[in-house]
């Protein structure tokens, strides 16, 4: 077991020093619009590089940063985009480096999954940018008793029900934050339609129209994540509203090929 993961994506997916890293979360969180939701459960955000989808993700973190509720254990769900190990992994390692601060991995936590169903894989973690470009943002803006990290590679309806179902009994007491981009590489004024299909079907909890979404070829790469998300917020009477949305030619200025980013707060 290595006692620590070290930062994989630092210096391309996001600033490899800690002053311009903590400069650019700061203004990404001064731009972000957010107003009172009380009993925040969750989010989803977007996971590539902070020019494109940094704030982005600042308008949802933003409710876990002004929150007034105590903090509690993050659990981290995100897509293995390399798409092995197919089972859900967590990360055997005490903490995560950033270049800003660290994350430790709330044991306890993981010591409760069934490791039946999920493994422990720290060089399938080590591979994958989805959580760790949480990482910094967490660090800088958000209070925790730690993290449960689990990258999803098979994420079929009944690999995300098994899964809900081994970490039901933890899941009251955490934050889940759920992280998935949408559409990907294709005309802005297409991903734009296609994503409020996806957005929809979130917010209505309508987990069968979105999977039927990503089966007639919609992309969103983390729709695992957003369907456990959205089994949670379905058990529980809670709310899922989405609080912004954008592509990269918000930055690029490319329309022709653009990779879509929402957020949107689990609340209730």
């Amino acid at each position: 077991m290595s006692d620590a993961r070290e930062p994989s994506f630092a210096g391309s997916f996001y600033p490899g020093d800690m002053q311009s890293l903590n400069t650019m979360i700061d203004g990404f969180f001064r731009r972000a619009k957010s107003e009172k939701i009380r009993n925040i459960r969750g989010l989803i955000v977007p996971h590539a590089g902070y020019i494109y989808s940094g704030k982005i993700a600042a308008s949802g973190y933003r409710y876990l940063s002004e929150s007034s509720e105590p903090a509690r254990p993050i659990i981290l769900l995100g897509p293995n985009h390399r798409g092995f190990p197919y089972d859900p992994v967590t990360d055997s390692a005490l903490e995560w480096k950033f270049p800003n601060g660290n994350l430790s991995l709330n044991r306890s936590l993981i010591a409760s999954v069934d490791k039946e169903n999920v493994k422990t894989d720290h060089y399938a973690h080590a591979l994958e940018h989805s959580l760790e470009v949480q990482g910094p943002i967490i660090v800088r803006k958000v209070p925790n008793f730690g993290i449960l990290p689990i990258i999803i590679g098979d994420q079929s309806f009944s690999s995300i029900l098994r899964l809900y179902k081994d970490l039901s009994e933890i899941l009251p007491d955490t934050v889940i934050i759920a992280t998935s981009d949408l559409s990907h590489y294709i005309p802005e004024k297409t991903a734009r339609k296609i994503d409020e299909k996806i957005i929809s079907s979130i917010e209505t909890l309508d987990i069968k129209a979105l999977y039927s979404l990503v089966d007639s070829g919609a992309t969103p790469c983390g729709y695992g994540p957003a369907a456990f998300l959205m089994l949670y917020s379905a058990e529980n009477g809670f709310k899922l509203e989405h609080v912004s949305y954008g592509t990269s030619a918000d930055t690029t200025g490319d329309s022709e090929s653009v990779v879509g980013y929402t957020a949107i707060v689990c609340h209730g």
